[in-house]
């Protein structure tokens, strides 16, 4: 039973802040934007945020825009604001880095 708890508790803290399968090896920032945090990680072209804190339901509208300034600030790139996809965990997007 211990070893199963363990288990458990190991896979809840390594989910937490895992990137996509894709996103492995692309450059990591984390930042917190008018209180949510977040890790952004991207390749130059596309990027993801995941937000790594709690966030009421009552939040969870905003939580999208946050994830899009914390993409463009930690990026320095423009979000093409008709790719992004995501919920209140994780945002997606592609950016532009030739406009910023």
């Amino acid at each position: 039973m211990r070893l199963f708890i363990i288990v458990v508790a190991l896979f809840a803290i390594i989910g937490c802040d895992s990137p996509n399968p894709r996103a492995f090896g692309y450059d990591t920032t984390r930042l917190s934007i008018e209180g949510s945090d977040f890790t952004v990680r991207s390749n130059g072209e596309v990027a993801e945020a995941i937000r790594t804190d709690f966030a009421p339901r009552r939040e969870h509208e905003r939580i999208l825009l946050r994830a899009v300034v914390a993409i463009e600030v930690a990026t320095g790139c423009r979000v093409d604001q008709t790719t992004v996809k995501g919920d209140p965990a994780l945002v997606a997007a592609r950016i532009d880095c030739d406009t910023s």
